[in-house]
């Protein structure tokens, strides 16, 4: 194998594992933006992605469900006690 060859196949074998982390951060994309969304639904996201998302339906599904506004969160503060009454 001459130097050329060798070049060429280390450019390949860089090339095949950025396609591989591309294509694999593209298929948990919507898992991703659940997760940065701090949506309340991410494990069901999460698991229509992995168990669907290669049907690209199922991608798709996942995908409008995470950029979907996740129903907004009662927070219930206790009041704090009156004051005793001054005399």
């Amino acid at each position: 194998m001459d130097d050329m060859s060798v070049a060429i196949s280390g450019w390949l074998i860089a090339a095949a594992i950025v396609s591989v982390v591309v294509m694999a951060a593209t298929y948990f994309l919507p898992t991703m933006i659940a997760i940065v969304r701090d949506h309340r639904q991410i494990l069901a996201i999460a698991t229509l992605n992995v168990l669907l998302g290669w049907t690209m339906l199922g991608w798709v599904w996942a995908l409008v469900w995470s950029l979907t506004q996740p129903p907004a969160r009662i927070v219930v503060m206790p009041q704090p006690a009156a004051p005793p009454p001054s005399t």
